[in-house]
C-alpha cells in the first residue's frame, strides 16, 4: 500500500463550511464523501473502545479492521492513487466462516448481552451506515465498489464476533 499523506491538523485556512477531500478537492462539509469519512472515523474509535473490552483473539482481528479503514478511506477519497481492498475482503470471509463454525446464525438478537458484544454491535451498526454513505458515492465510481463489498462484508463479521464473545462470556 502506498504511505498515507501526513497533514496538519490545523490548517489555518478558515472554515466557511467547505474542507479538502483527500484528493484536494474542496468540498462543502455536508458532501456525501465527507460524512463518509466521517462515518469511518466514528465507526474506528467505536472499535477501538471495543478492543479495550475483548481478549486477544478478538483484538487482533478489530487491530486489523481498523488499519483496513484508513485503506477503505484512502480508496474512496483517491481510487487512482490507492488500492482496492479486494484481499482485506477475503480476509474478513475467512474470519466469517471460522466464526459461523464457531456460533453459528441467529436470525435476531438483542444486543447487551455484555459490554464488549454490545460495542460490537454498535460498530456494526456503524458499518452499516458507512456502507449506506458509500452506496451514495458509489453511484458515481464504479471503482469504489469493491470497499462496499468489504464494508458488507465486515458489518456481518462484526454480528459473528458479538456473538462469540457473548459465547465467551458465558463458557
Amino acid at each position: 500500500m502506498k504511505e498515507m499523506c501526513s497533514m496538519s491538523v490545523v490548517t489555518r485556512n478558515g472554515d466557511g463550511g467547505v474542507t479538502r477531500s483527500l484528493n484536494g478537492k474542496i468540498v462543502r462539509k455536508d458532501h456525501p464523501i465527507i460524512e463518509f469519512f466521517g462515518t469511518i472515523d466514528e465507526l474506528n474509535s467505536f472499535l477501538g473502545l471495543a478492543k479495550i473490552h475483548v481478549g486477544s483473539k478478538e483484538k487482533e482481528i478489530v487491530k486489523r479492521v481498523q488499519r483496513t479503514l484508513f485503506k477503505v478511506a484512502a480508496r474512496v477519497g483517491d481510487p487512482e492513487r490507492y488500492p482496492d481492498v479486494s484481499d482485506d475482503t477475503s480476509w474478513v470471509e475467512e474470519v466469517i466462516t471460522s466464526l459461523e463454525e464457531r456460533v453459528g446464525t441467529d436470525d435476531f438478537v438483542v444486543p447487551g448481552a455484555s459490554e464488549a458484544a454490545a460495542l460490537l454491535d454498535v460498530c456494526r451498526t456503524v458499518t452499516r451506515r458507512a456502507e449506506r454513505r458509500l452506496t451514495t458515492i458509489l453511484r458515481g465510481d464504479p471503482r469504489l465498489l469493491n470497499a462496499q463489498i468489504f464494508l458488507n462484508r465486515l458489518s456481518d463479521m462484526l454480528f459473528l464476533l458479538a456473538r462469540s464473545v457473548e459465547r465467551s462470556n458465558q463458557e
